[in-house]
């Protein structure tokens, strides 16, 4: 479902599409460094 205004754009909507999927892509892939980087704080706040 996709606004009137963005179908006649369909270029500038993959554009935005494109954006959007790398964005998520780029968080899925940073994700697990986060998770090694925070491991021991989140450890020592269950420890308690």
């Amino acid at each position: 479902m996709k606004p009137r205004h963005l179908r006649r754009n369909p270029v500038e909507w993959d554009i935005v599409e494109g954006c959007v999927m790398a964005c998520f892509l780029g968080a899925l892939l940073l994700l697990p460094f986060m998770a090694l980087l925070y491991a021991p704080e989140l450890l020592a706040l269950l420890g308690r």
